[in-house]
C-alpha cells in the first residue's frame, strides 16, 4: 500500500516524505532504531521506554485486522514516522445494548499482513437482546523521530491511517494517551477532531520480592482454554461491558493469553472443616448457563443446595453499580468473608503453596468445583512481557538509590514477613496485565482481590516486577485491586465518515460515563 508522497513544511523547513505501508523485509532495522529514539511517555524528567524486542509489529499482531504505516524522507529513505493500528468489532455504549447488532456485514475483515483471524465469529446470545457490535479501529504506537517533529508528520501518518481504516468498515477510530502529553492530546483533540471520551485508571503494583500468602478459606481453579472461552462469551455476563471485543476467543486462545482463574469461598462441612464448594440450581443469570456447561464438561454435574441464590446481587461491571452502597463497606463483610492481609511464605514455592489451596492453576488436579455460594470472582492474565520490556530512565540517583535500599531490606527480611518493595524499574523489566475481572455476588470483591494476588505471585514466578489492570474511573472493584500506583489514561475517539443505519442517530462520543468497560489486552 503506497500512500504517496507529502510535502510537509514549517516555517522555513521543508520536508518530503512517502508515506506507505511498513514492509518487513527492508523496515524492520530501521523501524527498531526509530522506536529506540522515541519515549513513550511526554519529555522531561524520568521517561517510560519500551523495548519492542525486534517486532515493531508484536502489539497489533493480535487484531483481526492490522497494518502499520512509516513516513520515509525522499530522497534519502530514513524512516522518521510510523504508526500501528488494529480494527476489531466491540460492544458499543450500554444504553445501546438491547439493539440487535448488524455491524458484521460483508465477508470478515483480514489483515494485510497475513491475517486469518474472522472477525464474524458468532457469540451465544439471545437474539432478541444481542448487544450492538461496532466495527472500531484502535490507532496506537505513533513514533515520530525528534528532528522532526512539528512538521506535520504524525498528522498525516493518522489521517493516512484512518483512511486504511475506513476501508476496513471502521466506523469509529480511537487513541489512548496520558493526560499530561500535552503535545499528543492537541494533535488528536485540535488537529485531528478527536474529543476526550473515556479516562480510565491504570492501576500498577510491583511485585514483591517475597510472593503474597493467600487465604486457605478461597479455592481456587485455573480454567481451561475451551471453559474460559464459554465463560466470557456467555453474554448475560459480559453483555452490557463497552469494549467487550466479539472475537473474545481469540483473546483467550492467544499465545500471549496466560491463564483463566475461577474463586469462590469454600463451605464448611458440618465438621467445621472446609470443602468444595457446590453449585446452587436457582442461581441467578448468566452463572448457571455458564458455568453450568463448565461442570458438565468435566463429567460433574450441581448438586442439590439450599440458599437463596436469588436473591443474589452482581458487584461488578456488567451489571452495573449496587443501588445499595453497604457492599463495598468493609464492615458488610464478615470475618469469613474478609481475605486476610496477613503476610508470610516461601519466596520460591510452587505456585500451589502460594495460593494455598493445594491446586497448581497451570495443572488442576480435581473436578471443576461446584460452587455453594452465589459469590465468585474470575480473572484472566496477559503475557506482555513475551513481546515487549519497559525501562524507566532519566530517573534522579536519589530515586534510584531509595528504590535500591526498599529491595536490599525486602530481601533481608523475607524469610520473616513480606514487606512491599520499590522494583528495579531503572533497567529492562517485564509485565503481566490482568484482564476480564469480574465479581458476582456480596463476597465477590473480596474473591477479586484474592485472585489480584494471585495474579502477583503468578507473575512472580515469570520474573516480572509489574502488574497491571485498566478500569474505567468509577468501576466498583477498582478499590478492590491492589495497587501502588494509579495513573490516569485519556481515551479519544471519532467517528469515521458519515453516520451508518446500522448505528441510527446514536452519537457514542457523547454516551454517558460507565463502569462497564472491558479492557482488550490487545490495546494495552
Amino acid at each position: 500500500m503506497d500512500c504517496g508522497s507529502s510535502k510537509i513544511s514549517e516555517t522555513t523547513t521543508k520536508v518530503e516524505v512517502r508515506i506507505r505501508a511498513y514492509d518487513e523485509t527492508i523496515d524492520l532495522r530501521r523501524a527498531d532504531e526509530l522506536e529506540k529514539q522515541c519515549e513513550a511517555g511526554p519529555g522531561g524528567g524520568a521517561s517510560l521506554f519500551t523495548d519492542l524486542l525486534g517486532d515493531p509489529l508484536c502489539r497489533v499482531r493480535q487484531y483481526p485486522a492490522f497494518a502499520m504505516l512509516v513516513a520515509e524522507t525522499q530522497p534519502d529513505m530514513e524512516i522518521v514516522g510510523l504508526v500501528r493500528a488494529g480494527v476489531k468489532e466491540v460492544i458499543c455504549a450500554s444504553e445501546h445494548a438491547s439493539r440487535v447488532s448488524h455491524s458484521s456485514e460483508g465477508s470478515p475483515c483480514k489483515s494485510e499482513q497475513s491475517m486469518t483471524s474472522d472477525m464474524g465469529t458468532p457469540l451465544d446470545h439471545d437474539d432478541h437482546q444481542a448487544p450492538l457490535f461496532v466495527r472500531i479501529a484502535y490507532i496506537l504506537g505513533l513514533r515520530v523521530a525528534p528532528k522532526c517533529r512539528r512538521l506535520g508528520i504524525g498528522a498525516e501518518l493518522v489521517k493516512k491511517m484512518e483512511e486504511w481504516c475506513k476501508d476496513r468498515r471502521a466506523k469509529f477510530v480511537y487513541i489512548a494517551t496520558e493526560k499530561d502529553n500535552e503535545a499528543s492530546v492537541g494533535l488528536f483533540t485540535k488537529k485531528l477532531g478527536y474529543v476526550e471520551f473515556r479516562n480510565p485508571a491504570i492501576l500498577v503494583q510491583p511485585v514483591y520480592v517475597r510472593g503474597k500468602k493467600l487465604s486457605k478459606k478461597v479455592q481456587v481453579v485455573e480454567l481451561s482454554t475451551e471453559e474460559a472461552c464459554k465463560l466470557y462469551s456467555n453474554l448475560s455476563l459480559f453483555g452490557r461491558s463497552e469494549f467487550f471485543p466479539k472475537d473474545i476467543e481469540s483473546v483467550v486462545k492467544s499465545k500471549l493469553h496466560k491463564g483463566t482463574w475461577l474463586a469462590l469461598r469454600k463451605h464448611k462441612n458440618g465438621d467445621g472443616r472446609g470443602g468444595e464448594a457446590r453449585l446452587q440450581p436457582n442461581v441467578s443469570e448468566g452463572l448457571g448457563a455458564s458455568l453450568g456447561c463448565l461442570i458438565s464438561a468435566r463429567g460433574g454435574g450441581p448438586k442439590e443446595a439450599s440458599g437463596d441464590g436469588g436473591h443474589e446481587r452482581c458487584v461488578h461491571r456488567s451489571h452495573g453499580v449496587l443501588d445499595s452502597s453497604d457492599v463495598y463497606n468493609p464492615a458488610y463483610y464478615n470475618k469469613e468473608e474478609e481475605i486476610s492481609h496477613r503476610t508470610g511464605c516461601e519466596s520460591d514455592e510452587r505456585l500451589n503453596k502460594l495460593n494455598n489451596v493445594g491446586l497448581n492453576p497451570r495443572h488442576p488436579t480435581i473436578s471443576f468445583p461446584v460452587l455453594s455460594s452465589s459469590s465468585w470472582a474470575v480473572l484472566s492474565m496477559w503475557k506482555c512481557n513475551e513481546i515487549y520490556q519497559l525501562e524507566m530512565k532519566g530517573a534522579s540517583r536519589c530515586t534510584r538509590g531509595v528504590a535500591a535500599a526498599s529491595r536490599a531490606v525486602g530481601r533481608m527480611l523475607s524469610w520473616l514477613v513480606s514487606i512491599p518493595t520499590m522494583p528495579d524499574v531503572f533497567k529492562p523489566f517485564g509485565l503481566q496485565l490482568i484482564y476480564g475481572l469480574h465479581a458476582q455476588g456480596p463476597g465477590g470483591p473480596s474473591l477479586a482481590h484474592h485472585l489480584c494476588w494471585l495474579a502477583h505471585n503468578l507473575a512472580k514466578e515469570d520474573k516480572c516486577t509489574v502488574v497491571a489492570a485498566e478500569v474505567a474511573s468509577n468501576d466498583p472493584l477498582r478499590s478492590f485491586i491492589p495497587h501502588w500506583k494509579c495513573d490516569e489514561d485519556m481515551w479519544c475517539i471519532k467517528q469515521l465518515g458519515t453516520s451508518d443505519p446500522t448505528l441510527g442517530t446514536m452519537d457514542w462520543s457523547k454516551a454517558p460515563l460507565t463502569p462497564s468497560l472491558f479492557l482488550d489486552p490487545r490495546d494495552f
